[in-house]
């Protein structure tokens, strides 16, 4: 190929091709941290899953595509989309930014769906699901996740309406894409902001934990991964680093009111994340500790409380287990305090007793 020339389709979709013709398949088995959603059979997950990304791939990909102008330069009728997801699929189990921006007919449609759901915000009539993320502040890249969530939102609102066979309707089709799109431009919010943006060390806490518990609930219900990428426990790892290291000084009862609520939604899609890790007794205890400060004591409250933000019915028992694990975690303690109090008594008597004092 000349050095000048534009790749052809057929060198762009021979590199897509080795890409599964290498070994590095994730063959391991994981038990589930919770029942998989509807957009998961969406996924065709069965066939491609397992595919650990290669950084020689990608990195090739990506210079293939700039030299020919963009995806959409590729004419072979559904390669572009296919390479995308393929690309989308990457960065999502590497847990970074897309390598691709949105293809036409994703961007169409996804900002025709934002505009619908900013209508239904002004009109009052969005409905209460994710209505939570309203106190977020709407400019900049703040402003961008807040849509962006309520997009996820009326997503999941769709998803939990879907009548049986669905999966043949072209609405059904329409809605994935809007759930993929989503995705990528939450994939896509940068980290962390400025302070200049920001305006103070909480709104940039506020921010960065909304933003991974956003990517937290994608892998659970909008733009689900095999577990064997291990996305959710690294997601949570952050979280709780984020919460710990990043911001040390924001402690349970402190910060804005009207945050609160916001963080105690994130933790919980840290105690799901983290189900089979070492990071899980950290989240359950913050779960328990938020929540009864919040005076979330029923568990029926605390749901009801959380499902103002992103809430779909697979996180029922794991959110349930969560909190089960947290009151008898506090059941033990009360116990060991209530055993250690009797034997500190029993020592006061045996002190009181017969020459006690005495030489």
């Amino acid at each position: 190929m000349d050095s000048d020339a534009s790749p052809t389709d057929s060198l762009v979709m021979a590199v897509y091709n080795l890409s599964y013709q290498g070994t590095d398949w994730d063959r391991r088995e994981f038990p589930a941290s919770h029942a998989p959603p509807p957009t998961l059979k969406g996924r065709f997950l069965a066939r491609y899953g397992r595919k650990v990304p290669h950084t020689e791939h990608i990195r090739a990909m990506n210079l293939l595509i700039q030299a020919k102008g963009g995806l959409e330069e590729v004419k072979l009728i559904g390669i572009a989309e296919m390479i995308w997801l393929w690309s989308l699929n990457n960065c999502t189990t590497l847990i970074q930014p897309p390598s691709f921006p949105l293809l036409k007919t994703y961007e169409t449609l996804l900002i025709d769906y934002t505009n619908t759901v900013n209508l239904s915000v002004r009109t009052g009539t969005f409905g209460s699901l994710g209505s939570g993320f309203l106190v977020l502040p709407t400019h900049d890249d703040v402003g961008q996740l807040r849509e962006l969530l309520l997009c996820a939102a009326a997503v999941t609102v769709e998803l939990s309406q879907l009548a049986p066979g669905h999966e043949s309707t072209r609405e059904w089709r329409q809605l994935l894409k809007v759930a993929r799109a989503t995705h990528h431009q939450i994939l896509n919010v940068p980290q962390d902001i400025p302070m200049s943006v920001a305006g103070s060390e909480e709104e940039r806490l506020i921010f960065s934990i909304s933003r991974l518990g956003a990517l937290l609930y994608d892998d659970m219900v909008i733009y689900p991964q095999r577990d064997t990428s291990e996305i959710k426990p690294r997601l949570a790892n952050l979280l709780r680093r984020t919460l710990t290291e990043k911001f040390l000084k924001f402690i349970p009862g402190g910060g804005r009111e009207e945050y609160r609520p916001l963080i105690l939604w994130t933790l919980v899609l840290g105690c799901i994340g983290a189900t089979f890790t070492a990071d899980r007794q950290w989240f359950v205890a913050q779960l328990h500790e938020r929540s009864t400060q919040l005076g979330l004591g029923k568990f029926s409250d605390f749901k009801s409380t959380m499902s103002n933000y992103l809430w779909f019915e697979n996180m029922d028992e794991p959110a349930w287990r969560a909190w089960s694990e947290g009151e008898d975690a506090i059941h033990v303690e009360d116990q060991d305090k209530q055993e250690h109090e009797r034997e500190d008594g029993d020592d006061d008597k045996d002190s009181k007793g017969p020459g006690a004092g005495f030489v």
